[in-house]
């Protein structure tokens, strides 16, 4: 399941698909990799290949994968040439494999820098100035997640409930930025 979900977007019809898709994630994982080394980018990686840098955190909960969201973005090939850029609004399950990737980790406010596989991308077809299995960046900033009203209303009511309980227990819990609370049981 996990390989066609991620490879996708990279068939061809007169390949094995499994193949195919393996090898040119391989290429396009080592290829980002390599030039983010090479720029001297820290990055952290997805399992899918995806990888991302945070340069601004925002306080809150990332959108879901049906959250609508209003985003600012440029769109570039990896090395600099910007292919698209303005702002968009939609539910993120409609955005581009690797896209999505990142919005799922990424509070409302939050700007950051997703590398992107081309198979997560457009994949061989490519689409419009975007050539077949480009390897691609985007700068983006989460503008708004439109919360539902039951959302607004049950994070309301379950973080109530999670306080209560805390105080019930006397925990000294930690509350981060996105509202998680924890409690270090080790430092390390």
């Amino acid at each position: 399941v996990i390989s066609s979900l991620v490879f996708s977007s990279c068939l061809k019809p007169d390949a094995d698909p499994i193949f195919a898709c393996e090898e040119q994630w391989k290429k396009d994982t080592t290829a980002i990799g390599s030039f983010l080394r090479t720029n001297s980018i820290n990055s952290r990686i997805d399992a899918s290949g995806v990888r991302f840098v945070i340069d601004s955190l925002a306080e809150g909960f990332p959108p879901r994968f049906t959250s609508t969201v209003k985003i600012k973005y440029v769109g570039r090939f990896i090395g600099g040439n910007i292919f698209d850029q303005g702002t968009i609004s939609g539910q993120v399950s409609n955005f581009i494999t690797g896209f999505q990737v990142g919005l799922l980790l990424m509070p409302e406010r939050t700007k950051a820098r997703i590398y992107i596989p081309s198979g997560l991308a457009y994949g061989a077809g490519g689409t419009g100035s975007i050539p077949p299995n480009s390897n691609i960046m985007f700068e983006l900033q989460i503008l708004e997640v439109v919360k539902t009203a039951t959302e607004i209303q049950r994070l309301a009511s379950d973080t109530v409930s999670i306080d209560q309980y805390l105080a019930s227990k006397t925990i000294d819990a930690i509350k981060d930025k996105s509202g998680l609370r924890y409690v270090i049981t080790q430092l390390g």
